[in-house]
């Protein structure tokens, strides 16, 4: 997402101290934090309610964009229509066994 720690504050619009203080757990004034949550968990819109679990599977899709290590939306796309074909394939394969057996 972001390069450096300067440039996640910087969006955020918070100084790196309150920046520094969010990530250490202490107070933050509520309109400041809901700035950073929004930055670093944009589909939140700055509710830290919001944030998933950690270790949560989270998923994003952007129309045209893409992470280093991500995949972009057409091929997400693509990929859940070849699990389709997949599992219709071996559902159908699965019939054609159950009609074999005596």
């Amino acid at each position: 997402m972001f390069g450096t720690k300067r440039a996640a504050y910087n969006e955020a619009g918070v100084n790196p101290g309150t920046w520094d203080k969010a990530e250490a757990g202490q107070p933050v004034r509520s309109d400041r934090l809901r700035k950073i949550v929004a930055v670093l968990w944009p589909s939140s819109e700055g509710d830290w309610h919001s944030i998933p679990a950690v270790g949560a599977p989270t998923y994003v899709a952007a129309p045209g964009s893409r992470l280093d290590g991500g995949i972009g939306e057409d091929e997400a796309i693509q990929a859940i229509e070849q699990m389709q074909r997949d599992l219709t394939a071996m559902s159908e394969r699965l019939e054609q066994l159950k009609k074999r057996r005596p």
